[in-house]
């Protein structure tokens, strides 16, 4: 799951990857937000609308991975936050409604097709869906994933 914010429009893009066990494509979905969070809370958006996703394309025992450490924390650790909390308590009823579907952190370099992905957004105002196919823009680092 990746952010890429849009100045000057204040609108942001958040994509997300569903693969199975061997890292083939499920479901791609890059979507903007038009509207600006920071940083923590762009990361939680991204989140709730990849776990959404999946659980409209039915996945579950989902392993979510992400290079946005302190959003894994604040579920992970369960950290109310004031006005973080609706975000991130959307992101936790998903992760229980999704039977098995665990969180951590990865480093970048293990996100970069969901980075590609928001690239990709950044010129689009709409929402992007891909379901059981992969996008051309992704499709050699999806090869590289999958050969590493």
């Amino acid at each position: 799951m990746s952010v890429l914010n849009r100045a000057p429009t204040q609108s942001q893009v958040v994509g997300a990857t569903i693969r199975d066990e061997k890292g083939s494509i499920l479901g791609v979905v890059v979507k903007s937000v038009e509207r600006s969070f920071s940083p923590f809370l762009a990361e939680c958006l991204a989140l709730r609308e990849g776990l959404s996703f999946a659980k409209e394309i039915d996945c579950v025992n989902l392993e979510v991975e992400t290079d946005a450490i302190n959003a894994v924390s604040a579920v992970v650790e369960n950290r109310e936050l004031s006005m973080k909390s609706p975000i991130l308590e959307d992101v936790k009823q998903l992760l229980a409604q999704l039977r098995g579907t665990g969180i951590h952190h990865v480093c970048r370099s293990a996100n970069l097709v969901a980075h590609l992905l928001t690239r990709f957004g950044f010129n689009s105002n709409c929402t992007n869906v891909w379901i059981s196919e992969t996008p051309t823009v992704v499709f050699n680092a999806v090869s590289i994933d999958a050969i590493a």
